[in-house]
């Protein structure tokens, strides 16, 4: 049995498109426990809110840790921590996911909230680096050096999202002008 041209070029293409070897990890970028800290929260901690209207709730945690990497094809690569924190709610519904992520393009950048990602009801929200940093007063505490991310959907019900570290999610706001915010 002969091949034929295009069928020699075809088994080629497929045959140097395979791994032979799979890459192998060469090395492991992971947190450290300071900036864990920063995400204040432990594996099924209770953290109570309370809403405009006086409702008080108890949001549940998980925390778990992943490893992704930036590998291409058959390369080695290098592994990037992934630190989750996932606060649940059924009363109000609210499903948070608090995303400590490694920048594959800037591993080594220093600042803490060009690698934080908030999730909230699958609605990503976003900090705007250029935004000067707020203060937030709750129950007669003030908290300073707050970030406040916007919802990145314009018809997600929540608006913004009030977030310190190593304090965790300090209120969010709603549409309609309702809010819930911790209730310390």
């Amino acid at each position: 049995m002969r091949l034929k041209p295009f069928s020699l070029i075809f088994v080629l293409v497929v045959i140097q498109s395979c791994c032979f070897t799979r890459g192998k990890e060469i090395g492991r970028v992971q947190f450290t426990i300071e900036e864990k800290a920063k995400l204040p929260y432990t594996d099924d901690q209770n953290v109570d809110f309370i809403t405009n209207e006086d409702f008080e709730f108890t949001l549940n945690s998980r925390v778990y840790t992943s490893f992704d990497s930036n590998q291409y094809h058959c390369e080695d690569y290098t592994s990037y921590e992934t630190y989750v924190v996932n606060l649940v709610s059924d009363l109000p519904t609210l499903d948070i996911q608090l995303w400590l992520q490694h920048n594959y393009s800037e591993p080594e950048a220093d600042d803490f909230n060009n690698y934080i990602s908030i999730e909230i009801n699958r609605q990503w929200f976003y900090y705007d680096v250029n935004q000067p940093l707020e203060s937030l007063e709750i129950n007669g505490i003030t908290y300073t050096d707050v970030y406040r991310y916007t919802a990145g959907n314009e018809e997600s019900p929540i608006t913004e999202v009030f977030f310190k570290e190593a304090v965790g999610i300090l209120k969010l706001n709603y549409t309609n002008g309702d809010y819930v915010q911790i209730n310390s």
